[in-house]
């Protein structure tokens, strides 16, 4: 139920204080704005208005028409407004007789940025607008909707919005009149007008269903034009990248793979086609082969971006290249490419590019090698013992058992990295399988001891009671 019907009528007008009254059209804004906001708390204190003479609200309605038309100070006009709704809230139906004499002068107002008028504008719309039938605003609000002035447009067009979530069914001839323009302020220059029509549009789909497509013809026959004219961007953009890729300049080729990044960044999921496959594979191809530390950056960026948003079978074709690559020791390249490698690397299964691990643990150049083991160990430690690949990790294991006596520290080092991960996910007892080599070397420790020769201990027993020992004089036989 409704509580406004329970509530007495209040004559507010009585209660507001003659002073006050006289003061609305004082010269001094101070005293306009106090005598309006004593009348404001009145109607917010009473909200059903009284109905018995409605003559009591027409002085008060003239200087509300002045203040809109002429008051210069926003502080007025937003308290104006303030009082404008609460009338038009307490009175319901029975101020419909008023609307033709504010409504006009509301919607002029609709093109004030300042927010404390744009604020109790919207709510003073929204009231007026529910006291009368659709057919008393129409034809001002068509005439205002069509005016050139951005905030006007959006500021009517969100009240649509409003006006249509509001109603439950809506008047033809009300829609036939405004949906036509605001079908043609979707392709306003504004971004903010677009975006408050396709709104309002959206709340009037809701009241006329399939019946909205009548007025979106326009729009259709557009989005007809603008897809010829994609095609032929389309084919000028690949035109330019083409061009751009294959340039001697590496500034050119960077600013190539410098558009795709820009895409791959505002596309947080990528759907495969054979353009998109293509462009891959020539990404891929120059982060392989250009020379330039800066263009291979963008092209590992770009394809980090792409493993991301796709997270399919990405990791198969770039990992053989990675590794190949992460011999390199400058740090904008490879930072970019140890990311590209742990991006790829959880869209497919390690038993799928397990060869490309095994030839990127044999590389000739250490930093692929250590790179390489890197890898694995960060990939290992995101692995439990559920998910651990087993078959995968027995057959690179040779390859980390090589690795862990290798000449290089940085390559031994890593080699020990994925032994310590490979412990960590599946324990001591089944880890001794995967480091077979190393069981062996203890069984012959332990067959043929880890003690030196007799004489050997000797002599070091010997060195170490006396270290300061007296070796021969060596005789310079051409003096003889």
């Amino acid at each position: 139920m409704d509580e406004w019907i329970l509530l007495d009528e209040v004559d507010v007008i009585a209660l507001w204080p003659k002073e006050q009254q006289k003061n609305v059209e004082s010269s001094k804004w101070q005293e306009r704005k106090e005598a309006l906001e004593v009348l404001a708390q009145l109607i917010e204190k009473h909200p059903r208005l009284s109905t018995v003479s409605m003559t009591i609200y027409g002085e008060v309605m003239d200087n509300l028409k002045k203040i809109l038309a002429h008051d210069s100070n926003i502080n007025v006009v937003a308290v104006a407004l303030r009082v404008l709704g609460g009338l038009a809230r307490g009175l319901r139906n029975q101020f419909s007789c008023f609307v033709s004499m504010v409504w006009s002068v509301m919607l002029e107002k609709a093109k004030d940025k300042k927010p404390a008028v744009q604020s109790a504008l919207g709510i003073a719309l929204d009231a007026v607008s529910d006291s009368c039938g659709s057919d008393r605003i129409t034809k001002d609000l068509c005439e205002h909707l069509l005016k050139p002035n951005p905030q006007s447009k959006q500021c009517l067009c969100s009240f649509l919005f409003r006006y249509f979530i509001r109603q439950n069914e809506l008047s033809m001839e009300f829609a036939k009149a405004v949906l036509p323009i605001v079908v043609k302020l979707v392709s306003d220059s504004s971004p903010s007008v677009r975006e408050a029509a396709c709104s309002s549009l959206g709340s009037a789909r809701r009241l006329l269903g399939k019946g909205l497509d009548v007025f979106l013809n326009p729009l259709i026959s557009e989005k007809t034009k603008l897809d010829k004219q994609y095609a032929t961007m389309e084919f000028s953009v690949l035109y330019c990248y083409v061009y751009q890729v294959a340039s001697k300049k590496w500034q050119e080729r960077k600013e190539a793979f410098d558009s795709i990044l820009s895409i791959m960044e505002s596309a947080p999921r990528v759907a495969i086609s054979p353009q998109l496959q293509q462009i891959m594979t020539t990404i891929l191809k120059v982060m392989d082969k250009d020379v330039n530390i800066n263009v291979a950056s963008t092209c590992a960026k770009s394809m980090t971006k792409l493993a991301l948003s796709m997270r399919t079978d990405f990791a198969v074709m770039v990992m053989a290249v990675v590794f190949d690559k992460l011999k390199e020791k400058k740090a904008v390249l490879r930072s970019e490419l140890v990311e590209l490698c742990d991006a790829a690397a959880t869209t497919t299964p390690l038993e799928c590019y397990t060869e490309a691990v095994c030839d990127g643990l044999a590389k000739s150049n250490p930093q692929s090698r250590a790179q390489t083991a890197l890898f694995l160990s960060r990939l290992l430690s995101r692995h439990n013992s559920s998910t651990f690949p087993i078959e995968a990790i027995k057959q690179i294991m040779p390859g980390i058992l090589k690795c862990s006596s290798d000449a290089d520290g940085e390559v031994r080092e890593a080699a020990f990295r994925v032994m310590a991960a490979i412990l960590r996910c599946v324990g001591m007892p089944a880890s001794k399988r995967f480091l077979c080599t190393l069981i062996l070397f203890e069984k012959i420790r332990a067959e043929f001891g880890d003690k030196a020769a007799p004489e050997i201990l000797r002599l070091r027993v010997s060195i170490t009671k006396n270290p300061k020992v007296r070796w021969p004089v060596v005789l310079d036989v051409t003096r003889l």
